[in-house]
């Protein structure tokens, strides 16, 4: 099992990879970077004017004429679910219902990219890869499930992401 710092790593690594993407498609970001607040690592947050302080997105988006929020995940592979039978991705419910309250505070949207290598699973079966996204208003009506009993984490479906691009080409910008 990855240790903190490896997951850490190997996230980061993505959230650049999709930093790059939306560049080379004439995005400009800004990084939400973590701060160093009275000696103690903090996490990028977002600290609402009443109301306690709230992870943030990894960065903001925007171009001369729009502006997004935008949350990067970086899977190795699709989780297959058996019930329904279909490849699904996920994130933890405590990050979805803190974007959830980013939206109703904020004029822009939050936008979920999933980065996702592909390949078999310990099954054999062949997980889908590439960069996947959706607008975060849309994710909420389209959740598949939600796990609260072993990883408080919920889940979409992989048709109801919008795919674009392989995760070979996103990884060699």
């Amino acid at each position: 099992m990855a240790t903190f710092k490896e997951n850490y790593e190997y996230g980061k690594v993505g959230e650049s990879l999709v930093a790059k993407w939306l560049r080379k498609r004439g995005n400009h970001i800004m990084p939400v970077y973590e701060k160093v607040i009275e000696g103690e690592f903090r996490g990028p947050a977002i600290f609402p004017h009443v109301g306690k302080p709230f992870a943030a997105p990894d960065m903001f988006v925007f171009t001369k004429t729009t502006a997004m929020w935008v949350e990067s995940k970086r899977k190795d592979l699709m989780t297959f679910r058996d019930v329904s039978r279909t490849w699904q991705v996920g994130i933890k419910m405590k990050d979805f219902n803190n974007y959830l309250n980013l939206i109703k505070m904020s004029p822009f949207q939050v936008w979920i990219f999933f980065l996702v290598t592909g390949g078999h699973d310990e099954y054999n079966r062949l997980s889908p890869g590439g960069l996947y996204c959706e607008n975060l208003a849309n994710l909420l009506e389209t959740f598949d499930h939600y796990d609260y009993e072993e990883s408080d984490m919920i889940y979409w479906n992989d048709e109801d992401l919008r795919k674009f691009d392989t995760y070979e080409s996103v990884s060699n910008l």
